[in-house]
């Protein structure tokens, strides 16, 4: 969200929406407080990235500034459930995610997340995550490790 307010000049005419999900509802609600400690937004975030999304509320913690927490929304959902209700995204960012999965459940997430992607979207992974040779159905975008473009469906002609 932070990185979507200090590029808002460009893409003002876009619709912006940053889902978080997590299965448990105390994450959740701490993501929707959307406060942090001094350590966890250094560490999570660069000093611009802290200077314009964040509002220091005393020497220690900081709270995300409202102009930032519009775009986000939160959301309980587990990823071994459907991921039909959460709608289709343009990109979807996991973070460390890929690698804490048996491959059964991995292989199901890159599967929904397929689906659930629109045409041409994104599948962001850390950069030290890969998708290679675990599924077909996104390609790697050249120089940036970690992003993956979902790819289309061939077109099949009558005839």
């Amino acid at each position: 969200a932070m990185a979507i307010h200090a590029k808002r000049a460009e893409i003002s005419d876009w619709h912006l929406e940053v889902l978080g999900t997590d299965f448990q509802h105390e994450a959740v609600e701490e993501a929707r407080l959307g406060r942090y400690t001094r350590e966890e937004c250094t560490i999570e975030n660069s000093k611009e990235y802290l200077e314009i999304g964040c509002k220091q509320i005393n020497a220690d913690e900081f709270t995300i500034a409202p102009e930032i927490k519009k775009y986000t929304n939160f959301k309980v959902h587990n990823i071994l459930d459907s991921f039909d209700e959460l709608g289709t995204f343009n990109m979807i960012c996991c973070r460390s995610l890929l690698k804490t999965m048996l491959p059964v459940v991995r292989e199901s997430f890159l599967e929904k997340s397929y689906n659930c992607l629109q045409p041409g979207g994104y599948l962001v992974l850390n950069n030290d995550e890969s998708i290679m040779g675990l599924s077909s159905q996104y390609i790697p975008v050249d120089g940036c490790r970690g992003l993956y473009q979902k790819k289309n469906p061939p077109i099949i002609s009558e005839g």
